[in-house]
Order: structure tokens, then C-alpha cells, then sequence
């Protein structure tokens, strides 16, 4: 079963653990002989072994057993004494060793999640990750706890009582045989029952979390449009589901101990009566008798542990498959090959000139491709701007340039080389990119400033917030710099958190911007203000605009348009409005006819011509 996987780097732990319960059980397992010569050399004959001593007093005699007595007895107290010992140890063992699994499990687990692109990212739903990452692995523990301290041990005291039985010649052996076919019987109906059950859980706990995560991060529209009562309704459907399935899986393991105590019972009786014949007809001692009742106990109480135990491998087995799922699941997002890696760690540097030369991509099982035959280049100083209608690949196209997705043909080049050729790590610190969509970390204001690189100087934060700024609302804060954000910028406003997320990016000293609607929150004398400072502050970065807003990307080197993943119109904001009807159709409605200079009828002062496609010719 994969579950065994996460013990093939505790061996050691695994053979101390063998070790300690082979050592607990055979102590365990010689009580009962210890407990039988009590009683019938100590009781039954007077503690004398062998023939009487001739002459014995009465008192000698009484000497004599009492000797026999006790010693027997501090005998079986030393066993005890030594069986607490090995228990104690192999308890410890088994908690310290699931511990490491567990923290190594987690560490391997975020690190893998951590090396994700977004296509991974939508393959496992972040409910569904963090079920993972918690109820998952705390599976793995307990049953790492039980595997070492509990499975391994009741096949050591199950086979020592099964030996210890057969060498007791009773002819009761046929009372152990049938109660083991009764166990293996109820044993086999369970996990029939339970394992699909198990598996079902998981996903219905992935379900549950994804709807309580989805209701606690729109609270705000759910109370705006009412629909409190059905998403109540939503979220107590998907919980009554899962409870029905607990409370099926835990009457399952409840029908199983009566079970057992019966069988057990029964056993006991049928001992009892068939050995008392034994003792009526001289054929059996009494002590042997309570001995081979404890063996038996003991063979049928390592079955039960084993059944028990049989219940919760289920469920930590289907824990244990979807913790490997991720673990094996590479990211389509990987490092260059050591043979044409391409780094300049020899002082040369980056210059920043990026270049998109007939780039197509489509996501994963997509009908279509998101981009087609993409071609431009910005140049460090220049400001190219993106613009286009909702769902045109504008957040796709530059997402590609930190390899947040890999081109599906063609290439992305940072100044000539392939941006798939540069190791992850230095082509992403050299570039300052600002997601379309918001987020801050739980911490401070400098804390998130400075999450690129957490050691640089206070200087260079407060010059990334002098650009982006958002120095006027930091300093009117108590705590300045160190004033509390709560997570995912919750406490401050929608303009606050973007500026922040820019003073970020800007923090770096990236070689390449890109603003990924990065303005959309700010008010248009924030928006121009903090451009002029970009173009004034980061004349050796190539900036790259993504804007809803044409008064954002007007002033740009070069616009491109895009319609439906297709480069419409590239040019300046002039030549677009003559050149690009598409472009000309967005401006028209966000800028006033004085702004667009066209005449008093509405049309442009330059007849426009048909629009140019990415290779130069008509649409």
C-alpha cells in the first residue's frame, strides 16, 4: 500500500520499533506461563518441584511455598516492569518518527505546490490542497503511529500465542480455528462495506471546504444580493452528505465490537466448559487451563487490534493517493536544461529588452488558442501598452513573459534569448510583475514593500512607495511603515493595496514592468502622477501596460490591440485611431470628440485606413 512509501526513509525507526514490540510481546507472552506454575506448583503442590524434601516440617513446607511464591511473583513483576519499558520507548519511537513524516511530507508538499504554474494550479483546487496539506497528512501520522506501535505488534504477540497454544496439548485448538474464521469473515464484510465509503470521504471533505471557503470570501456579495438562505441550504447539503458518510463508516466500526467481545465470550465459555472436562478427568491442570485461556486472548485480541486497525488503513491509504498525487505531479513550468541554461551571473547583467516573435498559446485541453501569432518587442526605456475588450488574452500574453504559462509556439525572448532558457529564478528577478489581481500578505506595510528581498535597505523601500505613491497614506498611519496589513490587504482600500502591490514590484529594480491593470483602483490624477514618476525613475526598464483605461497607455511608445487573442492594431495612440477601427471603437467610448480629434459629424480628421494585422497586411 502506497501509505508504507512515506517509511522508506525511517528504516531505522522501523527496525528499533520491530525490535521493541518482538521484545514487549515475548515478555508479555511469558506471564501466563509465570501465572500457571503459581498455580500449579505454587498452589497445587506446595511451591516444591519435583520429589518432597523428606522430614519436612510443616512450617518448612509453608517456607517453602511461600519462597516459590514470591519468587514467581517478583518474576512476573520484573516481565511487567520490562514490558512497560519497551511500550514506553516503542510509543515514543512510533510518535517521533510519524512527527518527521508528517513535517516531511508538508515541507515536500509546499515545496512541489510552491513550483506550480497556473495550469497546475487549476488542476487541484486550492480547497483541495489545503485538505491535503492538513487532514491528509494528519492521516498519514496516525496510522504511521499505529503502524509502528499497534499493526507491528499484534502479529509478534499473535504468533508467540499461536505457538504457545499449539505446544499446550490440549485438544482445544479447533476453538481458536473457528473464532479465527469468524474474525477473517466479519473482517472481509467490513472492508467491503467501508473502502468505497473512505474513498468518497475525501472528496465530499474537499467539497465541504471549497463551499465554506467560497462563502467566507464572498460574505460581501452574498449579504448584497440576498442569498444567504441559499447558500445555507448549499453549504448544509454538502455537510449533511459528508455526515452521512461518517456515520455510515463509524456504525460500520461500532458493529464491529460486538462482534469481537462475542466471539471473544464465546471462546472463553467453550475453553472453559471443554477444559474443565479436561480438569475433572485429570487430563489438564488448572494453571496450564488459565494459561491457555490467556494465549488464546491474546491470539484473538491481535486479530481484533489488526481489524481495528484494518478500518483506518482505508481512509489513510486514499489520504496517502492524494498526497502522492501532488508529490508526482511535475509543473509544466520547468527549469532549463543544465546544457542551455542561460545565466549572467558574470557581471554582465540584463538589459530588459523583451521581444514576442510569433507567439501562440492555448491552455490545457483548450478547443482553441487564447493567443495567435502574437508579434512585438519593447526596449528598455520604451512603454508598450496592451489594450483590448474583456477576455481578448491581454493577463495571458504578459503572464507569459515571467513563464507563468510557456508559449505553445513560438517564442518570448528577454533581450535575444528564450525566456524557457534562463533559469526560473533569475528571469523572474528581472521582472517586476503586478497581477491583475490584488493581494497583500499578512504582516506590515514594509514587509510587503520588501517581499521580493527581504534585506534590502529601508532607502530603496521608501523610493518604491515615493513612485508608486503611496507615501502619503503610509505616513499618515501611527506606525508608518510598520502599520498592520491583514490578509490579502483587507484593511486598506482597493487604490491603497494596488499601490502597494506596485511599490513592490518596484522594489526589485526589475529590468522589465509589467502592470497587469495595475491602475484600474487609482483615481486619474493618481494614474498620471505616478506614470510621469515611472518614466522619470525607471528610464533603463522596458514598462509593459495592461490598462482598461486608453488614458493610461495613450502616452505609450507603442500600443497593441487585441480582439478575440489577435493583435488588431500596433502603433502609437495617433496612428491606431486613424489605422485600428477596433481601437478607435474603445476610445470613442472613454474619450470626448475633442480628445480624439475627430470632426463635428463624428468621424476622424484622417480618413481611416483598413486595419493591419501582425504581418503587415489588410484584415
Amino acid at each position: 500500500m502506497k501509505i508504507f512509501s512515506f517509511l522508506r526513509h525511517h528504516k531505522i525507526n522501523f527496525v528499533i520499533a520491530l525490535v521493541l514490540l518482538c521484545i514487549q510481546a515475548n515478555l508479555e507472552l511469558a506471564v501466563p506461563g509465570v501465572m500457571s506454575n503459581i498455580v500449579d506448583i505454587g498452589i497445587a503442590r506446595g511451591g516444591i518441584v519435583g520429589e518432597a524434601p523428606v522430614g519436612a516440617t510443616a512450617s518448612e513446607l509453608a517456607r517453602i511455598q511461600t519462597d516459590y511464591i514470591l519468587g514467581q511473583g517478583a518474576h512476573m513483576l520484573v516481565l511487567t516492569l520490562l514490558s512497560v519499558a519497551c511500550s514506553i520507548l516503542a510509543a515514543y519511537n512510533a510518535s517521533k518518527t510519524s512527527a518527521a513524516i508528517g513535517r516531511e511530507v508538508r515541507h515536500a508538499l509546499y515545496e512541489r505546490v510552491l513550483s506550480y504554474s497556473p495550469a497546475e494550479m487549476e488542476k487541484f483546487s486550492s480547497a483541495s490542497l489545503i485538505t491535503r496539506a492538513t487532514n491528509d497528512i494528519q492521516q498519514i501520522q496516525m496510522i504511521t503511529v499505529m503502524c509502528l506501535r499497534i499493526v507491528l505488534f499484534a502479529p509478534c504477540m499473535g504468533v508467540g500465542a499461536v505457538v504457545r497454544v499449539l505446544s499446550t496439548p490440549t485438544g482445544m485448538e479447533w476453538i481458536l480455528v473457528v473464532a479465527i474464521c469468524i474474525i477473517a469473515i466479519a473482517i472481509g464484510i467490513l472492508m467491503g462495506l467501508t473502502m468505497p465509503k473512505f474513498r468518497r470521504m475525501q472528496g465530499l471533505v474537499d467539497r465541504n471546504n471549497l463551499i465554506a471557503r467560497e462563502i467566507l470570501t464572498g460574505i460581501m456579495p452574498i449579504r448584497a444580493f440576498g442569498r444567504q438562505e441559499h447558500e445555507r441550504a448549499r453549504y448544509d447539503e454538502a455537510n449533511r452528505e459528508l455526515t452521512g458518510t461518517y456515520i455510515f463508516t463509524n456504525r460500520a466500526m461500532a458493529f464491529l465490537g460486538p462482534v469481537m467481545m462475542i466471539v471473544m465470550n464465546a471462546t472463553t465459555v467453550a475453553i472453559v466448559w471443554f477444559g474443565g472436562l479436561g480438569v475433572d478427568a485429570g487430563t489438564i491442570e488448572v494453571g496450564t487451563l488459565m494459561a491457555y485461556i490467556n494465549y488464546v486472548m491474546q491470539v484473538i485480541m491481535s486479530f481484533m487490534i489488526l481489524t481495528m486497525v484494518s478500518v483506518m488503513l482505508p481512509r489513510a491509504g486514499v489520504a496517502a493517493e492524494r498526497v502522492l498525487e501532488v508529490l508526482d505531479t511535475t509543473t509544466s513550468i520547468a527549469e532549463p536544461a543544465p546544457e542551455r541554461a542561460v545565466t549572467r551571473a558574470d557581471g554582465a547583467g540584463w538589459r530588459g529588452e523583451i521581444a514576442f516573435s510569433d507567439v501562440t498559446f492555448a491552455y490545457p485541453d483548450a478547443d482553441m488558442p487564447t493567443l495567435e501569432h502574437i508579434d512585438f518587442s519593447v526596449a528598455p526605456g520604451q512603454t508598450l501598452g496592451i489594450i483590448g475588450s474583456t477576455g481578448s488574452g491581454k493577463s495571458t500574453l504578459v503572464q507569459l513573459i515571467p513563464r507563468l504559462y510557456d508559449v505553445t509556439s513560438g517564442r518570448v525572448t528577454l533581450d535575444g534569448v528564450d525566456v524557457r532558457n534562463i533559469p526560473l529564478t533569475e528571469l523572474r528577478a528581472q521582472v517586476g510583475y503586478v497581477p491583475q489581481r490584488r493581494f497583500l500578505f499578512s504582516g506590515t506595510i514594509e514587509s510587503n514593500i520588501k517581499y521580493g528581498n527581504d534585506r534590502m535597505d529601508d532607502e530603496r523601500m521608501e523610493r518604491a512607495a515615493r513612485i508608486a505613491q503611496a507615501t502619503d497614506f503610509i505616513e499618515a498611519k501611527p506606525d508608518g511603515y510598520r502599520g498592520a496589513i491583514a490578509q490579502g490587504g483587507s484593511n486598506v482600500s482597493g487604490g491603497q493595496n494596488q499601490r502597494l502591490q506596485i511599490a513592490r514590484a518596484l522594489a526589485i529594480d526589475p529590468k522589465v514592468l509589467v502592470f497587469d491593470d495595475s491602475f484600474s483602483a487609482l483615481d486619474y490624477k493618481t494614474d498620471a502622477t505616478l506614470r510621469a514618476e515611472l518614466g522619470r525613475s525607471c528610464r533603463d526598464a522596458a514598462v509593459i501596460i495592461v490598462a482598461q483605461r486608453i488614458a493610461t497607455i495613450m502616452h505609450a511608445d507603442e500600443i497593441v490591440v487585441l480582439d478575440d487573442g489577435r493583435m488588431v492594431g500596433k502603433g502609437t495612440h495617433e496612428e491606431l485611431l486613424r489605422t485600428c477601427p477596433a481601437y478607435l471603437e474603445i476610445a470613442r467610448s472613454q474619450l470626448s470628440a475633442a480628445e480624439l480629434g475627430l470632426d463635428d459629424d463624428g468621424h476622424a480628421d484622417t480618413p481611416a485606413t483598413p486595419a493591419l494585422d501582425q504581418k503587415g497586411g489588410e484584415r
